[in-house]
């Protein structure tokens, strides 16, 4: 059982972009805009952690408990919104490079069908649910979480499974090919948190290459072939 090879993800990942720049960066930039509004948004949290880490007078003391009590929790519902509407987006991106790996030219039709949307928005739901919960907890487990079900969306996409079958056929993946897949998870991390640089404009690049090199090991790991 030989173990997948990264470097030939990231390489034909790299070329597949490059072939194709135009329909990915369009299929991104939803993703990318729903980001820029969630950065701008997060200034009244930034303001009220500030605030409440330097209490100095009675004033700041009640304004502090005034926003804790209600008025910070409409824009922590709206962030948390924000985000899982970017995650959801995401699926766009992820047909795509679906798409390619299958040899199919990445359109934008890639971001309008609503074929299998309703369980890759399950999906998306349910892991990151599962990821909040694990992350405040013990923090761990909620890397555990991301790790064992980074190829679930995929699979939803790809083999038009079930949500449950989505996370298990990821599961085996990972239990399969450990170190290539927390190598993978931890070049995701890293790749999302350069692309919320720049306030988030870098997404535009990294999202679709991160859909690229992700479905490339997948691919890999299920012991299929990448066309190009």
């Amino acid at each position: 059982m030989s173990q997948p090879n990264l470097q030939q993800a990231l390489g034909w990942a790299a070329r597949t972009l490059r072939a194709n720049l135009g329909p990915f960066v369009a299929l991104a930039f939803l993703v990318t805009a729903l980001q820029i509004v969630q950065q701008f948004s997060v200034g009244p949290l930034n303001e009220v952690a500030l605030g409440c880490l330097d209490i100095q007078t009675e004033g700041q003391r009640l304004a502090c408990e005034q926003a804790l009590n209600g008025g910070i929790a409409p824009v922590l519902f709206t962030l948390l919104g924000l985000a899982l509407l970017a995650e959801i987006a995401t699926i766009g991106v992820v047909r795509a490079s679906v798409w390619a790996s299958l040899g199919r030219k990445p359109e934008f039709a890639a971001m309008l069908s609503t074929v299998n949307l309703g369980r890759y928005a399950g999906f998306v739901i349910l892991q990151s649910l599962l990821a909040a919960v694990g992350l405040l907890l013990c923090i761990l487990p909620g890397i555990a979480v991301l790790v064992l079900l980074q190829f679930g969306r995929f699979a939803i996409l790809d083999r038009d499974v079930t949500i449950s079958q989505a996370c298990k056929i990821s599961v085996q993946l990972v239990r399969r090919y450990p170190g290539p897949a927390v190598l993978t998870a931890l070049f995701t991390g890293l790749l999302l948190l350069v692309g919320g640089t720049c306030f988030g404009l870098l997404t535009l690049v990294t999202l679709p290459f991160l859909g690229l090199f992700v479905v490339h090991v997948y691919r890999q790991m299920s012991g299929e072939q990448v066309a190009g």
